[in-house]
């Protein structure tokens, strides 16, 4: 047996290839293309990027990074990417928008040339990329200020620099791929700081690949000892910052998960139904070549969801976990108050929760009868891991990557703390391999109903996406309309705007979230307060007027959306009895519905059942 794989002469690494570049770049093209579609021109925050632009805003004029209460990423890398954009052209958080839009679209052209370095053929390749780039999971992130996007743009900088170390023929070229990935995945993770798990876990493995070649193999070890000694300095420096949030301890929400498995054991089932949800069209060829014991698991497991789902029946259909793929469009449930519309019927939801158990079945019989003879599989498949062929250590590696990605996510399942977004790094990882399979069956060709239903998932994620930027600009017009008003001299705490308007609000008039996991300073959380209790309205913007408002002459706000009804107003009405000023309403303060702390087990279960 070979003590490494022997490397790959560089010129057989196709990704610096004309063709291979055009592809990618045509791929971060259409990704720039339907993000224009979106119109994604907004003064109003999208999800959490409330906090990370005013922690730029307050970069630029103090000069110093500050938290704020809300973020548990430390944010290093992207505060002072979005600071040489807003320097440039001034700050507003259109601009933090279009500061995404580069390393959004250049994730999406690296994930292409990572797919022909995979073996894919160039149609599976850029089938792979435009999945991961027009998915209704990635366009409202690249449309943002989140981090999600900037994150995934370094996970795959990285990876890809890493993996051309592996193959790369040269010791020079070796090393300088190697400090790339190191670099780029170690200032990436100061952003979002699972991205440093590219070079923690590929630097060893490259290590081990290349152990014939000390020099490599020195580098790699010394390479990796720099990098996790950064990561405890930042981490360190990050604890101790006033205001910023920690994560919860892996111990903690693995005893959560253990008091909790019933609870621990459906979230996770959640994520994989969810995962194999966004990338549906992918799993085009996994019910040929069918045989009677393939048909017979496949039908037993089949059965096994209608007896289980009754006793969860929000796990019935789609979708399984809320948040960007919600029933009424982005943030469905956060947004504003009223009835919002539905964006996804429930008979299309049942139909994609059919097709989804259906290939869930399937791959989990094949799975089974993979292991009719166990040794030899896990043989094979350590085989196969260890010691790549020449062209085949790309997916091994992208593999590891999910593995440990993956462990890291499932803890937090046990507090209601993973959101469909956190699958994006893994939807590459599933894709090649899936793709990689029908190449080797001869299959080279996509058929027609496919790219249909891929086409479907395209203009669905254009369309929640241009919904969500219209109802944000109509929500600044409504506000605006308040606000201008001088001779009502109405202030920005005197109104419900939702989820990130009285976030952001809060910030501008407080400096900070009253979040009960800040601590430092150690007196900054107001016990018996809300985490935006600054916000006492006596307006609120609202979808549809409710019970406890009534009509004022500042009337409505319309907005165009591309979702069903295309027509949608924002009402702009009163409280009948502001809750902040009847001490026996005090303690529920509807302001604060919106509140995202860590969710007892549980709650979510609660939530989704309503």
């Amino acid at each position: 047996m070979q003590n490494a794989a022997p490397p790959r002469d560089e010129s057989a690494f196709r990704a610096t290839a004309m063709s291979d570049l055009r592809n990618a770049l045509l791929c971060g093209l259409a990704v720039v293309i339907a993000i224009a579609l979106t119109v994604p021109i907004s003064e109003s925050p999208f999800n959490d990027d409330f906090s990370y632009s005013y922690t730029v805003k307050r970069l630029l004029q103090t000069h110093a990074l500050t938290y704020n209460g809300w973020a548990s990423a430390s944010l290093i890398a992207q505060a002072y990417w979005g600071l040489i954009w807003v320097k440039a052209f001034g700050f507003s958080l259109t601009v933090l928008r279009f500061s995404t839009l580069p390393l959004a679209a250049g994730a999406v052209s690296i994930c292409c040339l990572l797919a022909r370095g995979a073996g894919l053929q160039p149609r599976f390749a850029v089938f792979a990329s435009l999945m991961l780039g027009l998915s209704p999971l990635y366009l409202p992130q690249a449309c943002s200020f989140m981090t999600d996007a900037p994150g995934l743009f370094c996970i795959m900088l990285s990876m890809y620099a890493m993996i051309r170390a592996i193959e790369s023929a040269r010791s020079r070229s070796v090393l300088a791929w190697l400090a790339m990935g190191l670099i780029v995945g170690f200032i990436g993770g100061t952003g979002r700081q699972i991205v440093w798990v590219v070079p923690l876990v590929l630097a060893p493995y490259l290590a081990w690949l290349r152990r014939d070649n000390a020099i490599v193999f020195r580098s790699a070890i010394a390479g990796w000892m720099l990098v996790f000694a950064g990561v405890l300095l930042t981490l360190h420096w990050f604890h101790h910052q006033p205001y910023s949030i920690p994560e919860n301890s892996i111990r903690s929400d693995l005893r959560s998960a253990w008091h909790h498995k019933g609870h621990f054991i459906f979230s996770v089932l959640a994520i994989g139904l969810t995962l194999i949800w966004v990338i549906l069209p992918a799993f085009w060829g996994v019910f040929r070549n069918w045989n009677a014991a393939r048909a017979l698991v496949a039908v037993v497991l089949f059965i096994g969801p209608a007896i289980i789902l009754p006793r969860r029946p929000h796990y019935a259909v789609a979708p399984w976990i809320g948040n960007t793929l919600d029933p009424r469009g982005v943030l469905g449930k956060d947004e504003l108050s009223g009835d919002r519309p539905i964006a996804m019927p429930l008979m299309v939801r049942i139909v994609f929760a059919i097709a989804v158990f259906a290939v869930a079945c399937v791959l989990v019989a094949d799975l089974l009868l993979s292991f009719s003879r166990p040794f030899t599989a896990v043989r094979r498949m350590v085989r196969f891991m260890l010691f790549p062929r020449q062209s085949q250590a790309v997916i091994p590696a992208m593999l590891l990557f999910s593995a440990a990605y993956f462990a890291l996510l499932m803890p937090r399942c046990a507090t209601d703390m993973v959101y469909d977004r956190y699958l994006l790094p893994i939807m590459p990882c599933v894709l090649f391999p899936i793709l990689s399979g029908y190449q080797r069956r001869g299959e080279n060709r996509i058929p027609l109903a496919v790219k249909l239903l891929f086409g479907v998932y395209t203009l669905y994620a254009i369309a929640i996406t241009q919904d969500i930027t219209a109802m944000g600009r109509a929500r600044c017009t409504a506000v605006n309309r308040l606000l201008n008003d001088h001779q009502a001299n109405i202030q920005p705490t005197q109104i419900d705007g939702g989820f990130e308007y009285n976030y952001l609000t809060q910030l501008e008039t407080i400096g900070y979230i009253n979040d009960g996991r800040i601590r430092l300073p150690r007196n900054a959380f107001k016990d018996g307060l809300g985490p935006t209790y600054a916000i006492q309205p006596l307006y609120r913007l609202e979808l549809t007027p409710a019970a406890d408002t009534t009509p004022t002459p500042f009337g409505y706000v319309s907005y165009f959306s591309y979702l069903y009804p295309l027509h949608r107003r924002i009402y702009i009405d009163a409280y009948t009895d502001p809750w902040w000023l009847n001490p026996r309403k005090a303690a529920t303060r509807p302001a604060d519905r919106y509140h995202h702390f860590i969710a007892p087990v549980g709650q979510m279960d609660h939530q989704n059942a309503n």
